[in-house]
């Protein structure tokens, strides 16, 4: 998953469900879980599996307390057809890409139904070139990846169609759902502590003025001390010793200054990327 600094903030746990399926949990005004899925293929005759994937995915929605808002995206392998509108027309909208619904598609209205999630592709009116999420080699187009909402917040739903332009270096196109919700930190007070120029000690004549301050401002801070015992004695050297290393290293070392950090990316992927762009484009006008 990928997610900004501000998002960063707010995640509670990241957790590993299976290998087809994880969760990530965003704490704040309003509780959010966000959940990545890749189901089985729909040519996989292993029904077991596809049983097991789509059970632990409706425990995992089930077990998420019903006042958080539940996303849950990825590459279902599952197609939704229009025919199913009729017999399940809380679940399947008026705009789907396909016609019939296959076995994985069922399987996903069946688990919305049990779950209470909803697709959120169906709520849209788009060009069928907005609605379309893969293609094969024999440039077959179809609609595999949903992104699903839990129903209380289905009307918060604002778009959600499929992009060209984004490439995140796979054959299946990028998918986009907007939400309004808004999401807020609990913001909470962080010590913030001055770095200073220690490297200046490395100097025989800073160092020897650094010792004759620190030495000069805690007997002074000390001697106005008023003591009743040996504990707050302790305790008052302590604070005292601490004020004296601030204020000397404020007046002596001085702060040290901070070095902007280099981007994440480096030079050789932005590189590579780019070449990739290039591949892209030089392809997509050939074939077509």
């Amino acid at each position: 998953m990928l997610y900004s600094q501000r998002v960063a903030a707010m995640v509670t746990s990241l957790e590993k469900i299976s290998d087809r399926i994880m969760v990530m949990h965003l704490g704040g005004n309003q509780r959010l879980s966000i959940i990545s899925a890749y189901a089985p293929t729909e040519s996989d005759k292993n029904e077991g599996l596809k049983e097991k994937f789509f059970d632990d995915l409706e425990k995992l929605i089930i077990s998420i307390p019903p006042h958080t808002v539940v996303l849950a995206a990825g590459d279902f392998n599952a197609r939704i057809g229009n025919t199913s509108r009729p017999v399940h027309p809380r679940i399947v909208g008026g705009y789907c890409y396909h016609e019939l619904t296959n076995n994985n598609g069922q399987r996903l209205i069946d688990l919305c139904e049990s779950a209470g999630m909803r697709p959120a592709h169906g709520r849209f009116q788009h060009q069928r070139r907005h609605l379309y999420t893969y293609t094969d080699p024999r440039a077959e187009k179809y609609q595999l990846d949903h992104i699903l909402i839990r129903a209380k917040w289905y009307s918060s739903l604002t778009d959600c169609r499929a992009f060209n332009s984004i490439d995140v270096g796979s054959d299946h196109r990028f998918v986009s759902a907007k939400i309004r919700i808004r999401l807020r930190v609990t913001k909470s007070r962080k010590l913030r502590r001055d770095v200073f120029n220690t490297c200046r000690l490395d100097d025989a004549l800073v160092q020897r003025s650094f010792d004759l301050e620190l030495r000069n401002r805690f007997e002074a801070l000390f001697d106005d001390l008023r003591i009743s015992n040996h504990l707050e004695e302790i305790d008052k050297r302590a604070e005292c010793l601490d004020k004296a290393l601030v204020e000397t290293c404020e007046k002596v070392l001085g702060k040290r200054r901070t070095k902007r950090r280099s981007h994440w990316v480096g030079e050789q992927t932005i590189h590579l990327q780019r070449k990739q762009d290039r591949a892209k484009e030089k392809y997509m006008r050939t074939s077509t």
